[in-house]
């Protein structure tokens, strides 16, 4: 199964779950199914922005999930990013209008501003950047599924061309982690440019000097991106059959 054919039966089948408000409390206990189509609003194929639109709209058409939405980093960065570009297809103006959506339901909410600092439960987070020289349009998708999956990532964009991979991750994740799934599961050697935990940049860094890094560990109860999707397995019956092809088809 190719790279675009594995994105799009992901977002049908992400689609397919989100069109029913009631799985959304389920479906976004994980964030992957708010996140992954966020991610993929910066594809060039026009399809696949047209679905992760598709999605983001399931969600936000629903009020309950604005406040979750807004707090969860790279949704509305990425949508505004959208916004601004010349998309065929009235895809930028659709993602202008969800925006106004979500703004003018915080600005109901009392929230004056879209200053993060001020939003009581938004965590802090931690940005790296990951220099990626091996990338290539083939072996895309299989780093993406891995950033998926790996615990106390948040959130990440990749940039192929100039090949870099922006990470927001929870602040006790340790960046060797990530560095060293990327190498044993996609073959794949990632350079740190930036870590802003320390406060300067970090080229060539080894991998024992980051291994041997001073980190906490990860977070009880972070708010990572998981491969596990057991999340809808008390769910009603469709469900839960659409949850294990998306189990045994996207992750592995």
């Amino acid at each position: 199964m190719d790279y675009m054919k594995k994105c799009l039966d992901t977002l049908n089948i992400y689609k397919t779950l989100s069109v029913n408000p009631e799985n959304h409390d389920k479906l976004l206990r994980k964030r992957t199914p708010l996140l992954y189509p966020a991610t993929m609003l910066e594809s060039e194929n026009l399809r696949v922005v047209e679905l992760s639109q598709d999605i983001l709209e399931n969600f936000i058409a629903n009020e309950r999930n604005h406040s979750f939405i807004m707090s969860t980093f790279g949704i509305y960065e990425a949508l505004k990013s959208l916004s601004k570009k010349n998309i065929d297809g009235g895809l930028s103006k659709r993602a202008a209008c969800l925006i106004e959506i979500l703004e003018n339901s915080y600005s109901s909410q009392t929230y004056a501003t879209r200053n993060r600092a001020k939003i009581k439960f938004e965590k802090p987070y931690r940005l790296c950047i990951l220099d990626l020289k091996e990338i290539n349009p083939v072996n895309k998708y299989d780093i993406e599924c891995t950033l998926v999956e790996t615990k106390g990532v948040v959130s990440f964009t990749i940039d192929i061309d100039k090949k870099r991979c922006t990470l927001r991750l929870c602040p006790r994740t340790k960046i060797y982690n990530v560095v060293k799934k990327l190498r044993d599961k996609c073959n794949i050697t990632a350079v740190v440019i930036t870590d802003n935990k320390k406060q300067r940049d970090i080229h060539n860094e080894s991998y024992s000097s980051l291994e041997n890094s001073v980190d906490e560990g990860v977070a009880k109860n972070n708010r990572a991106i998981t491969s596990a999707i057991n999340f809808i397995k008390t769910s009603n019956s469709y469900l839960q059959s659409i949850t294990n092809y998306w189990n045994e088809s996207f992750y592995w």
